[in-house]
């Protein structure tokens, strides 16, 4: 889901540059602005006690991403990091909002995007749960 670049550009709005390897947002950040990829690749990950990292989504196009936690408002559960050089439009959350009421036909597109997603994970999950169902019989 992405806003459309003429409505982005009629609110208040402001476009980062990041570099290979910057952080957008950290896990635990309280989120303070909708963010939408103009062009680059970002993934969200998290980080084990261990250190290594768990790619949770890869983000590319003119997406949106860490949309989820800005709406819940609650701390975001991964790190958005950008893994080429990108460029990301970023709207104030209260702008967001106000957008989301203004124009609601915004706040469809992204609840239909996010259900896509969270329908995504749970097929993940169901399978990844009949592997592991399949090989404890195996053993």
């Amino acid at each position: 889901m992405s806003i459309p670049e003429s409505v982005l550009q009629s609110v208040e709005t402001v476009e980062e540059h990041y570099s290979a390897g910057d952080f957008i947002f950290k896990e635990n950040d309280r989120p303070a602005f909708y963010y939408q990829l103009i062009h680059g690749e970002v993934k969200l990950a998290s980080y084990r006690s261990s250190g290594s990292e768990v790619v949770h989504e890869t983000v590319s196009g003119e997406s949106c991403f860490g949309e989820s936690m800005l709406i819940l408002d609650k701390p975001y559960p991964v790190s958005a990091i950008a893994v080429t050089d990108c460029t990301v439009r970023k709207m104030g959350k209260d702008q967001f909002f106000q957008l989301m009421k203004d124009q609601p036909e915004f706040f469809i597109d992204l609840a239909s995007s996010l259900s896509g997603r969270l329908g995504d994970k749970m097929k993940m999950s169901a399978n990844t749960s009949a592997d592991l169902d399949q090989n404890a019989e195996e053993v």
